[in-house]
């Protein structure tokens, strides 16, 4: 299923995706890999919605994105 979720052709899926796995993250987890990636998104709602489930989890790899998120508006 997330190899399918990140294809670039199913956007709605990617973020969608994105808000499902927060309840799936652990620490150096696959999950909290792929939200790694889905935060890098070239969809901005999917970005949101992979840092957003990273906070949620509160993941370490929040704190290393939210700055740049931030100041990309």
């Amino acid at each position: 299923l997330a190899d399918r979720s990140l294809q670039k052709n199913f956007v709605n899926a990617r973020s969608r995706f994105a808000e499902e796995l927060s309840s799936f993250v652990s620490s150096n987890s696959e999950a909290e890999q792929i939200l790694f990636t889905l935060t890098q998104d070239e969809d901005e709602y999917t970005r949101r919605m992979a840092l957003k489930a990273l906070a949620k989890a509160n993941s370490p790899l929040i704190e290393q994105l939210v700055v740049p998120a931030w100041e990309s508006g």
